[in-house]
């Protein structure tokens, strides 16, 4: 005769174990945004999963390791979508044709439009100082030659592009100040 399981045995026995890690951090954080919500009241959709709700899962994907679209349904089938999304979804809902379609979806609305609107929704919640702001996400280059500090020192090889231009060479400038102030 077997003796029966400790309680704490069969509780452990009849979970299903997962690791989260990060990943519930970065859902809530979007909750916290009110991303899926911001999105799915700019773009209204009659699918099986909101495309809010997509977005949610991809950003979770790409902040985990950035899976290729059709390798996302395969990150979601490991998480606790419930955890994640609050409620249980089908990680076929994330297949990459689903996932190519809230994309497009997105693209049409205007996606600089939608991220302005997630930019001013979390400089409001999160109370950041916007007295000084810079929308321009892009690098800052500047044209010409370097000047080397020392008499032997090579300039950087920059491979020439199939058609005549001057060549980009960027020069550690920050966001934000002009060129002459980070020299």
């Amino acid at each position: 005769m077997s003796k029966p399981a400790h309680p704490v045995q069969q509780l452990v026995d009849d979970s299903i174990m997962m690791r989260v890690g990060h990943i519930p951090v970065i859902a809530r954080m979007c909750h916290r945004l009110g991303l899926t919500d911001l999105i799915n009241e700019n773009i209204p959709c009659n699918t099986d999963v909101d495309i809010g709700t997509l977005v949610t899962g991809m950003i979770c994907d790409t902040l985990s390791g950035r899976s290729p679209l059709y390798k996302v349904e395969e990150f979601i089938a490991e998480q606790d979508t419930e955890l994640l999304f609050g409620t249980p979804v089908n990680p076929h809902s994330f297949n990459d044709d689903a996932l190519g379609n809230a994309l497009d979806r997105i693209h049409e609305k205007g996606t600089l439009k939608l991220f302005t609107e997630v930019a001013l929704k979390a400089a409001t919640i999160f109370d950041l100082d916007t007295s000084h702001c810079s929308f321009d996400t892009t690098s800052v280059n500047i044209w010409g030659n370097y000047n080397t500090s020392q008499p032997n020192q090579k300039a950087p090889h920059i491979n020439q592009p199939p058609f005549p231009r001057p060549p980009v060479r960027p020069h550690g400038c920050s966001r934000g100040l002009p060129p002459k102030a980070n020299s």
